[in-house]
């Protein structure tokens, strides 16, 4: 016999589902519920493969824990992860059933080719989704991006009667509009960033991105080809497009462009988490290695190399091996590099074709003898600065003026890479001077604190 609580429980994750199943095809758009309260205590442990119970509310079994292959939950389970918590599907999620996420938890899909999301399944957002190929919405699925709620990936493929509502931040190498019946809609001051957005439905609906509780929501498409297709957006969804345009793809809606994200589809500084980055004489050449985590936004990297830190030579491009939150080396080997003193960058080139300097090796090859070369990255900074010198600069000190002639830093330089913290000076433009062996090199660097 079943005791009050588990019933009550079930008719609560009746009416969830009724609420999610029914709202899709409600005129305007669906509306994302506060993130609910969750007792741990009152849940039971999720199995990382079926069967699971019907009705049941899960919360994890481990930290981080992984479904291999689909999750094909039992009628109205539940599933809750908390902040702090990974959970890590490599298949589908198939069946009625819901996912929380709640604020600090993560949910990743791996399958490295495509994932679907079917049957009504409802997946509420709070914290962060990380997709690693393709995401697609079929059969009255649902997921709704709350206020605090980020999503990233490559696609979201939009199919048959899906919902997508977002409140929070979406961030895309695409956006396809595959189905006439389906519903994307951005509440509040959401966003969505892609770099292409496409209807592929050719004489399909005049609106295909609505807003909902008010109109301050915006798409960013970071692209600079003008979208595929007519009537992408409607008004008063606002279009920021970094393109010149002008494009006839978006509909009513009120088109910037030119335009960067902002806000909380911004482009990030450094999409991945770089632990090391290393060049290094080998008997074949030079070894480049790094360390990374966190990739599931990055598509490659590039290495480059220079003798004067300037004009940069292409080396090698290194595609993303595994999109995950976990550590993953890298290493490369340039035969060609003689005797010579060479500068090695590393960049990463994001899913949102985004290129970001991470960071720079030094790596002298000669007998000592060359010219020294003394390199000043990132300029314009955003409070970090580096000032690199190679290992014949000797007894070296570095001066940051203002405009004003008066001295803000003096420190002593040692080979290598030396980083200043410039977070305390206002915004604006100043003078690095570098002394060495009598001599005095000099170069205006900018202070920018604007991502």
């Amino acid at each position: 016999m079943l005791n009050v609580k588990t019933l009550i429980n079930r008719l609560f994750l009746f009416l969830l589902l009724l609420y999610s199943n029914s709202t899709y095809c409600a005129p305007g758009c669906p509306t994302i519920p506060a993130q609910p309260t969750f007792n741990p205590a009152t849940a039971t442990a999720l199995p990382s493969m079926a069967p699971y119970i019907a009705g049941a509310i899960y919360k994890l079994a481990s930290n981080p824990q992984t479904i291999s292959g689909d999750y094909t939950p039992a009628n109205n389970n539940t599933v809750y992860i908390q902040a702090g918590e990974v959970l890590n599907i490599e298949g589908n999620f198939i069946q009625a059933g819901a996912i929380y996420i709640l604020s600090g938890g993560t949910l990743n899909f791996t399958n490295a080719t495509s994932t679907g999301v079917s049957n009504t399944g409802v997946i509420y957002v709070y914290g962060t989704m990380n997709v690693t190929a393709i995401l697609a919405l079929n059969n009255g699925s649902d997921v709704r991006v709350g206020s605090t709620g980020v999503v990233s990936g490559p696609i979201i493929k939009m199919n048959s009667s899906s919902v997508l509502v977002v409140e929070g931040a979406v961030k895309l190498t695409e956006l396809q509009i595959v189905s006439n019946n389906t519903k994307t809609c951005i509440n509040n001051n959401g966003c969505i960033r892609a770099n292409d957005l496409t209807n592929s439905l050719g004489g399909g609906p005049s609106d295909v991105i609505q807003n909902g509780a008010s109109s301050s929501g915006t798409v960013y498409i970071s692209g600079s080809t003008c979208p595929s297709g007519s009537g992408l957006t409607s008004s008063p969804t606002k279009v920021c497009f970094a393109g010149a345009g002008p494009c006839t793809s978006f509909g009513t809606s009120t088109v910037t462009y030119n335009c960067s994200p902002s806000g909380a589809c911004a482009i990030t500084p450094l999409p991945v988490h770089l632990l090391n980055f290393n060049a290094v004489k080998s008997e074949k050449g030079v070894k480049c290695e790094w360390a990374i985590n966190d990739s599931y936004d990055s598509k490659e990297f590039l290495i480059e190399k220079s003798q004067d830190g300037k004009n940069w030579i292409l080396v090698s491009v290194v595609p993303v091996v595994n999109k995950s939150n976990s550590v993953q080396s890298y290493t490369i080997t340039d035969s060609f590099a003689g005797s010579n003193i060479w500068y090695y960058r590393l960049s990463e080139r994001s899913i949102y074709n985004e290129l970001t300097a991470l960071l720079i090796s030094y790596l002298d090859l000669g007998d000592g003898q060359n010219d020294p070369i003394i390199l000043i990255y990132p300029n314009p900074c955003q409070g970090e600065l580096n000032i690199h010198i190679s290992n014949n600069v000797e007894k070296a000190i570095v001066e940051v003026l203002n405009l004003e002639g008066k001295t803000l830093l003096n420190s002593k330089l040692k080979p290598g890479v030396n980083t200043f913290d410039l977070q305390l000076l206002t915004q604006g433009i100043y003078l690095a001077k570098i002394r060495y062996d009598r001599k005095v090199f000099s170069e205006k660097i900018v202070i920018s604190f604007q991502e």
